[in-house]
């Protein structure tokens, strides 16, 4: 769990995947996955004026998670390990632009009193 990333507006790169449409299909037929950047949240709110304190925000120019996504997880790699760092959410329409996940570290009590699990906690 990505207790490091508790209270910080962490920027750099993550890792998406899922299972969505893709430039040729509906749907994939194998995993795909994709390396986004994380944005600010006060360049976000920029683009969508909908972003709060719980959300994260990528953008990329080319590919990005697409219809059929939602629900997949983007991972945040930090010295080695990779955490679940986001849930996607709700993005730009086309598939490319911007994307909105749901920040992990905003719902570790929560995950913790669900599970009965402290995961990796310092």
């Amino acid at each position: 769990m990505p207790y490091q990333f508790v209270g910080k507006e962490e920027l750099g790169k993550v890792i998406a995947s899922g299972w969505g449409k893709t430039a040729y299909a509906p749907f994939a037929k194998t995993l795909q996955t994709v390396v986004l950047d994380i944005i600010s949240n006060a360049d976000c709110k920029k683009l969508n004026d909908e972003l709060i304190k719980t959300h994260v925000c990528t953008k990329t120019r080319n590919r990005n998670v697409c219809k059929g996504d939602s629900g997949g997880g983007i991972d945040k790699v930090s010295n080695g390990l990779s955490y679940a760092f986001g849930v996607s959410s709700f993005g730009a329409n086309f598939c490319t632009g911007y994307s909105v996940f749901t920040r992990v570290s905003e719902y570790l009590t929560w995950i913790e009193e669900q599970t009965g699990e402290t995961f990796c906690k310092p």
